[in-house]
């Protein structure tokens, strides 16, 4: 397998060289560069964000490598915490990058086939929502499947059926309203952005010339990587980070317990632990009330006078987050209904998933 690097198209400032003669630089001082100018413009709680978003950065250069590419889920409770500009500043540096806000099921496989681009998936909260049809269950199709190479979604056109590849790398950005899937979310890496003191403002062709540096300095540096075996820390999501270590094994100088702080920061809470205590929260609640229903909207802020368990921030994040997973006595989906004027959980929907889930 052989890939090719391409020459800057300006004079790069520095020890780069110039156009005739490019300078490769080792590999971890790149990726110190670019957590560097990543920090200008962006606030992190942790440290090892800056980090994870280098290692992911500089893995889309060697796509041909992979065998696995997690997905990066850009997410925040609300808007103006900057996860907008920490995908701009990320387009600008990843391998053939491609940023919308919306896409249908088609148009993503399609595009992913005929172009293998870096995918920057804006507006996550509607491109994923439950209401967003067919065309939604595709693009669900594409983003699950397609973190592991050899995926393909298949479409009648004319009269043969042709296969699309859609292996990527891609980033979903969006304000984490619970519509993401359990399946596309063990195929991600949060990224948890918090309201902080801003940065620099970004603006893309002020940096067109460090772009193109730290472009080629990425793709002359996947010429020579090749994928590392993970130590057994990174237990079920290895796959989703076989890539990134491996960079961090080529970077050397560091780089390696700097990728696996990032690991041990960046994964998803228990959510199957934190779902019943929800649940079990909810028995206490129709227990003590001896109510057969409640409005969604006193429940919510009866769980979050209790200290013991998760913070649940709204009726609607209840629903198509916390007991999304539970069924009622029939088999349905466990949901609030409206009731003279007013959505409420009625405790008889409630008993099966007590006696399936919780303890006696």
């Amino acid at each position: 397998m052989s890939m090719t690097a391409t020459a800057p198209p300006d004079t790069i400032p520095g020890d780069s060289g110039d156009l005739d003669s490019p300078v490769a630089e080792p590999l971890a001082r790149t990726l110190d560069r670019i957590v560097e100018f990543n920090r200008r413009f962006i606030t992190h709680r942790l440290d090892s964000t800056h980090d994870l978003v280098a290692l992911w950065v500089a893995s889309t250069h060697a796509m041909p490598v992979w065998d696995w590419h997690g997905r990066l889920y850009i997410t925040a409770p609300q808007p103006g915490c900057g996860k907008t500009t920490q995908a701009e500043v990320m387009a600008l540096l990843s391998a053939n990058s491609d940023q919308t806000a919306s896409t249908s099921g088609p148009g993503l496989f399609r595009n992913i086939s005929a172009n293998q681009p870096t995918l920057f998936l804006d507006e996550a909260e509607s491109q994923f929502s439950r209401h967003s049809g067919r065309d939604g269950d595709i693009v669900n199709q594409v983003i699950n499947r397609g973190y592991k190479r050899g995926a393909v979604v298949t479409r009648s056109e004319g009269n043969q059926a042709v296969k699309h590849e859609v292996f990527a790398a891609v980033a979903i950005v969006g304000i984490d309203n619970g519509t993401l899937s359990d399946t596309t979310r063990s195929r991600c890496i949060p990224v948890q952005m918090v309201p902080g003191k801003k940065g620099e403002r970004f603006r893309e062709r002020q940096h067109e010339v460090f772009a193109a540096e730290m472009q080629w300095q990425l793709a002359n540096a996947a010429l020579d990587l090749v994928v590392s075996e993970l130590p057994d820390g990174f237990g079920r999501t290895a796959d989703i980070w076989e890539a990134l270590y491996s960079v961090a094994v080529a970077a050397g100088e560091g780089w390696v317990a700097r990728c696996q702080q990032a690991a041990g920061d960046h994964g998803w809470p228990d959510v199957v632990s934190d779902s019943a205590q929800v649940l079990g929260a909810i028995r206490d609640y129709f227990k003590a009330s001896k109510a057969d229903r409640v409005r969604s909207s006193d429940l919510v802020r009866w769980l979050n006078a209790r200290e013991d368990i998760p913070h649940v921030t709204s009726p609607r994040a209840l629903s198509l987050q916390w007991l999304r997973g539970y069924r009622t006595p029939d088999g349905q989906h466990i949901r609030s209904t409206k009731s003279n004027g007013n959505f409420v959980y009625w405790r008889k929907d409630f008993l099966h998933a007590f006696d399936t889930w919780l303890p006696s």
